[in-house]
């Protein structure tokens, strides 16, 4: 019943100057490309990604491969001007989490953290977990700082007290 009460369009399409169908088929020539114009006409299918080297992050959600950051690499290579970075989003969108996963997976590579404020408390437990430590400072305390000390600089660490930390130093 339901499929004799159904309007179907005829073969040639409606007639008309209004009609929705060309007269023939549409014929294209044949076109053969390399991937390369192809990664530019569909870029949403995956991309290269960042190169091998530097920190897991997580898995590429394209390409199933493993996805690693290292801006002081990127940055020797030329892909990037600075070695920054900026996380940004919403409350509870794992911002801290991959704050603490960069930094922490960053130490086997001989980086150093430096992190300057830490209002929540949650950096320091990470700080003394991989042998670091915090400096608690605030009205009240015993601990002052003063910024013009050179302060202790360990053997090993390379450069002098005053000088400008090496690119292996990120301060986060």
């Amino acid at each position: 019943m339901e499929r004799r009460a159904t309007t179907y369009l005829p073969a040639a399409g409606e007639p008309g100057p209004a009609q929705l169908r060309s007269h023939g088929k549409l014929r294209l020539p044949r076109h053969q490309d390399t991937s390369a114009p192809l990664a530019g006409a569909y870029p949403f299918l995956a991309e290269g990604g960042l190169g091998p080297d530097g920190v897991f992050v997580g898995q590429d959600l394209y390409s199933g491969g493993s996805f690693v950051y290292d801006p002081w690499g990127l940055y020797a290579r030329g892909l990037i001007t600075a070695p920054n970075l900026v996380l940004a989003g919403i409350v509870g969108s794992g911002k801290s989490s991959l704050a603490k996963s960069l930094y922490t997976r960053s130490l086997p590579f001989g980086r150093r953290v430096y992190v300057p404020g830490d209002p929540k408390g949650e950096h320091t437990a990470v700080a003394e977990a991989v042998g670091g430590k915090a400096i608690v400072l605030g009205h009240g305390r015993s601990t002052r700082l003063n910024p013009l000390d050179e302060g202790y600089r360990p053997t090993g660490m390379g450069g002098r007290a005053g000088q400008p930390p090496s690119p292996r130093d990120a301060a986060i």
